[in-house]
């Protein structure tokens, strides 16, 4: 008697669909009448068939000792449910999270800052200060950052910064940068401006390094 074979545990894409391996075996199920016999399973087909099970393409069959093909159509109506339920639940989140957060808002709105007078330059003295203050800007913007940058920068710096530069990007902000020429050849900067396009394609926003 041949035992139900072993399968090792399979991340399930996040977007709920089988990956190439996984829909060629539910096709080969399906050419096979839709049943294929735990016996007629490899173990290169592990992974695979651990993600139909998981998705609900297939159902274990313990009597007949064999895999079942699900109906995709039934899966699909299920895995939407799901989405849509979930979508719902966070749709509310989003909402209910400003009144949440409302008294802590009006704390940092509250907090003060430096001031500059009207329309004049703002004066920041010190390292820390200066983080400070630009954490609070890039935190407060809401559409396009311009920055300017003197030379080369600290490597635990951009580090900082690149943190920082993405959450913006992330909210759909623009970042715009002027950097001198001896930074194009520095490894840190370099990894920098590597990093934070691919993070603005991704989120729909722009970012714009230029050398002065």
């Amino acid at each position: 008697m041949t035992a139900e074979p072993a399968v090792t545990p399979h991340q399930v894409p996040e977007n709920g669909e089988p990956d190439e391996a996984a829909r060629q075996l539910y096709l080969a199920i399906i050419a096979e009448g839709g049943r294929i016999p735990f016996a007629d399973i490899t173990d290169d087909d592990g992974a695979a068939l651990r993600q139909l099970l998981d998705i609900g393409l297939i159902m274990v069959n313990r009597m007949d000792r064999c895999y079942t093909a699900v109906s995709p159509r039934s899966v699909s109506d299920r895995l939407g449910a799901e989405l849509r339920s979930e979508a719902t639940r966070l749709l509310v989140r989003a909402e209910n999270l400003p009144g949440a957060l409302d008294g802590l808002t009006r704390a940092y709105d509250a907090m003060p800052r430096p001031s500059g007078g009207s329309g004049g330059a703002v004066h920041v003295e010190g390292h820390v200060h200066i983080r400070q203050r630009i954490s609070q800007l890039v935190s407060d913007c809401r559409s396009e950052v311009l920055t300017a940058q003197p030379g080369q920068r600290p490597a635990d710096a951009l580090q900082v910064a690149l943190a920082q530069d993405i959450r913006l990007l992330q909210r759909g902000c623009s970042l715009r940068t002027i950097y001198q020429p001896v930074a194009l050849a520095d490894p840190p900067a370099i990894a920098y401006a590597e990093e934070v396009p691919g993070t603005a394609r991704r989120s729909g926003s722009s970012t714009s390094p230029s050398s002065a």
